[in-house]
């Protein structure tokens, strides 16, 4: 199963409406004819009203990839599909969840810091981590939920405790959730994580570099440099260690077993 769950992810709500078929002119007066126009649109827009999401309901996030492999000829096309399936990939290694239900929550319109976020928390504090996903989904912040369970910045590590105790927010949070879980399930020094964001490093970029590094030898952050300078890309870099995108769960289990 792929990270766009192989569905028609796209499908529309309502069958398409043949505008011939709804306001074409009957034979007959004119009043007639608009009191046919004038019912349509108003069925029309109740229709939509029905299907329409509710103020605050969460907006389903399609990952409906058109290129899932590397195009030397194209070679950036694929890195969108390719950041999404690593960052899922990891999520799942990391905390041993099933990525088919990580790719569903994201479809479902979970937002990605929020699950680095719960995942985190439930190994540190070892409550559900659908549990802590519905508490966020009932307030503004991530800080809220952790505030009404009166959880400590001592009480979880040092990352994610030192954004805690300073108030950062969601998106902060789940770098420092991330950073950490890196630290551990693939051993990357601190002051590297933090060199990492401070060059503006995207979680999934991170994950990619370390990968990369460990099959050719080269220093991760020497790698990132590259890419950002535009002088490689992450595709390329991973076609050239032999690696396919559909095998990057596969792949980031080697990560883990020679890190951790």
């Amino acid at each position: 199963m792929s990270d766009s769950l192989r569905g028609d992810c796209a499908r529309p709500l309502l069958g398409s409406v043949n505008s011939d078929q709804v306001l074409r002119k009957p034979a007959g007066s004119h009043g007639q004819s608009f009191r046919l126009k004038r019912g349509a649109l108003l069925t029309f827009a109740l229709l939509l009203a029905l299907v329409s999401p509710a103020p605050g309901a969460p907006i389903i996030s399609c990952h409906c990839f058109q290129d899932r492999s590397f195009d030397p000829a194209e070679p950036r096309r694929v890195e969108p599909y390719l950041l999404a399936t690593t960052r899922n990939s990891f999520l799942a290694v990391a905390f041993g969840q099933s990525k088919k239900e990580i790719v569903r929550l994201r479809m479902a319109g979970t937002a990605g810091e929020d699950l680095w976020v719960a995942y985190y928390l439930a190994a540190k504090i070892k409550v559900p981590a659908g549990e802590l996903l519905q508490s966020r989904n009932k307030t503004d912040s991530w800080l809220n939920v952790l505030a009404a369970r009166g959880i400590d910045p001592g009480q979880i590590g040092p990352f994610f405790g030192n954004v805690l105790a300073a108030g950062g927010n969601d998106q902060a949070l789940a770098d420092a959730a991330a950073d950490e879980t890196l630290g551990i399930v693939a051993g990357v020094a601190p002051g590297d994580l933090i060199k990492f964001r401070e060059r503006g490093a995207d979680t999934g970029e991170i994950i990619l570099a370390l990968l990369i590094a460990q099959r050719i030898g080269r220093p991760a952050l020497d790698l990132h440099a590259e890419v950002q300078a535009g002088r490689a890309t992450w595709g390329g870099l991973l076609d050239s260690v032999g690696i396919q995108p559909a095998e990057m769960e596969w792949a980031l289990r080697t990560l883990q077993r020679q890190g951790g």
